[in-house]
């Protein structure tokens, strides 16, 4: 999760990002590794192939490994989410048949919303 510590003296702000994507190309130009941590506490760790477009993948939440998931990225893998604190949902779907997107919209913490839409994966 990518960290942010601006400020000077004795007066500094920390942010994280809401989403954090690590990509891991492999020598077949068909699949590639990821990593995607959402909020701090949801993980998805897989693997996406273009040819069939499929996703397979690990969800975790706080630390707790909630099983595994395969599916299909055309028209897309939605994972409703109601976790400790976090509930919403979560889709990772193929555009244009050369990126991978994921879309959430969580209300997590006190009501604070976190929405995106953005390209994780391009082939």
């Amino acid at each position: 999760m990518s960290t942010y510590i601006t400020g000077d003296n004795n007066d500094f702000n920390v942010k994280m990002l809401p989403h954090d994507v690590k990509v891991k190309d492999l020598s077949d130009r068909n699949r590639k590794e990821f990593t995607i941590t959402i909020i701090g506490h949801i993980e998805l760790k897989g693997m996406v192939c273009l040819v069939p477009p499929t996703v397979e993948m690990n969800v975790t939440a706080f630390g707790k490994d909630l099983g595994r998931i395969e599916g299909d990225l055309d028209p897309g893998v939605l994972l409703n989410v109601d976790v400790a604190y976090i509930n919403g949902y979560i889709k990772l779907y193929l555009q244009s048949g050369m990126f991978v997107r994921l879309e959430y919209d969580l209300k997590a913490f006190e009501n604070q919303v976190k929405k995106d839409n953005v390209i994780v994966l391009t082939f």
